[in-house]
């Protein structure tokens, strides 16, 4: 008689974004400001194939890049916000990206960016964290924009959608809130949890 052993994979993020005065704050890990604590989807078939990347040891089996996108919300002129919904099959991306930062730590160009894993023994489920910082003046030459388009270079950023995305590009997950604005006076870390569930 054979026995087939049906395990099965269980996949779900959490983002959290935290806005700091220094970077000092930020190490010490001293009171922040949350801007951001929400549930994010995942991309199962683009998961399924960078797990299976990575079981193999082979390229592109890792998270390498947070993209940053305007496109997660629109206001309609009545103040009200309608959310795209998140992109999550097939060949999917952000609505509009317009920056990203590498955070895989085998990177040279991570900067203060780290995938930290962290598990309990005895437990089936592990996280993947992922910290992404966006220092003082970055995104640098930010392009201001109103109704009409460009208008100038900023000092402001607003984004509304983020995503977690393997080297060679495919989306692993998606997330759309309400915008956020980073002024260049300040620090932003966006954690971004993911837990592997197998049971």
């Amino acid at each position: 008689m054979k026995f087939m052993d049906n395990t099965g994979i269980y996949m779900e993020g959490h983002v959290k974004i935290k806005e700091f005065l220094t970077m000092e704050d930020r190490e010490l890990d001293n009171p922040c400001r949350i801007l951001l604590d929400k549930r994010n989807s995942v991309n199962p078939e683009n998961l399924s194939i960078v797990i299976a990347r990575g079981l193999s040891n082979q390229n592109n089996g890792s998270i390498y890049s947070m993209a940053f996108g305007t496109g997660g919300a629109t206001i309609d002129n009545a103040g009200n916000i309608q959310y795209a919904t998140p992109n999550t099959l097939g060949n999917a991306s952000l609505n509009n990206q317009v920056y990203f930062k590498v955070v895989n730590d085998n990177s040279a160009l991570t900067n203060n960016n780290i995938i930290i894993i962290r598990h309990i023994n005895g437990v089936s489920f592990s996280d993947v964290e992922i910290h992404c910082v966006l220092g003082k003046n970055e995104p640098y030459g930010q392009i201001a924009t109103d109704s009409t388009g460009p208008t100038s270079t900023s000092t402001q950023f607003t984004f509304n959608e983020i995503g977690l995305k393997s080297a060679d590009g495919l989306l692993l997950t998606h997330i759309t809130f309400n915008p956020i604005l980073k002024s260049s006076n300040r620090i932003f870390e966006v954690v971004y949890t993911i837990r592997c569930n197998v049971n």
